[in-house]
C-alpha cells in the first residue's frame, strides 16, 4: 500500500501566522496623565518674556503642568487687573492656601 504524506492546509497556516506575528514591545508605554497643576503666566513685554517661558515649555515637555502665557498685557496696575479680570472668568476665586 502507498500513501502520500501531505501536509495539512490547518498545519500550513498555523506555520504562515506564526511568520508573521509580530514581535512584543520591549521599551515602556508612555503614561498619559492629567497635568496636576496649571500656571497662567501675565507678561509685561510682548516679545522677551513670552520667548523666555515658551523656551521653558518646550525645555520641560515632561512635566505635568500645563502653562498659559498672555503676552503684552502692560505696566505692572494693568497686569493686576487683568489677574483679576481672569480669576473672576474663570471663578477661580482666591488662593486656597490663605
Amino acid at each position: 500500500m502507498l500513501f502520500h504524506l501531505t501536509t495539512q492546509p490547518t498545519v500550513l497556516a498555523r506555520r504562515n501566522k506564526a511568520k508573521h506575528r509580530q514581535s512584543p514591545k520591549l521599551g515602556r508605554d508612555r503614561q498619559n496623565r492629567e497635568p496636576k497643576q496649571r500656571f497662567i503666566l501675565f507678561c509685561e513685554g510682548e516679545n522677551t518674556e513670552p520667548q523666555y517661558f515658551n523656551a521653558l515649555k518646550w525645555i520641560h515637555t515632561d512635566a505635568l503642568i500645563t502653562v498659559e502665557i498672555v503676552p503684552g498685557v502692560g505696566v505692572p496696575m494693568t497686569i493686576d487687573e487683568k489677574v483679576i479680570e481672569r480669576a473672576n472668568l474663570e471663578n477661580l476665586g482666591r488662593s486656597r492656601r490663605g
